[in-house]
């Protein structure tokens, strides 16, 4: 699994400088350094925009296999989200069904893409809402 969207936060293109001039410091220290200062990462909330951000960069990568429809309700979803109108998993699962049916290679894999699993189903939120209410 990779971990490139995992992180939404300016962090991560620190931690983009820091892997590119690695070659000048030992592993061990290269490794230990960047597992303190990755985890420093995790450690900030993500906020809705930074979320928003992230799905509109995520959207390049499926633009060549998506008609202008398809295009349209990724950015919906995408905006719905950012307005607070739906969950993030949602344009999430969209995002995962889109990339193993194209075999997009950029976004299967991505950790950011496979959500804890209560969150996989909006069915299950749903659900869990009817419940307490």
């Amino acid at each position: 699994m990779n971990n490139q969207y995992a992180t939404t936060c300016p962090d991560q293109t620190e931690l983009s400088h820091f892997v590119a001039g690695a070659k000048s410091l030992a592993r061990g220290q290269t490794r230990e350094v960047y597992e303190r200062e990755f985890m420093a990462a995790l450690k900030k909330p993500a906020t809705r925009l930074r979320h928003v951000r992230v799905l509109r960069y995520m959207t390049r990568y499926l633009r060549p296999y998506l008609d202008q429809a398809a295009r349209a309700e990724l950015a919906a979803r995408i905006d719905h989200y950012h307005c607070g109108l739906m969950p993030l998993a949602e344009p999430i699962a969209l995002f995962r069904r889109c990339a193993l049916e194209f075999d997009v290679g950029e976004l299967k894999g991505q950790y950011y893409l496979e959500p804890r699993p209560y969150e996989n189903s909006i069915d299950i939120m749903l659900g869990a809402r009817r419940k307490v209410e």
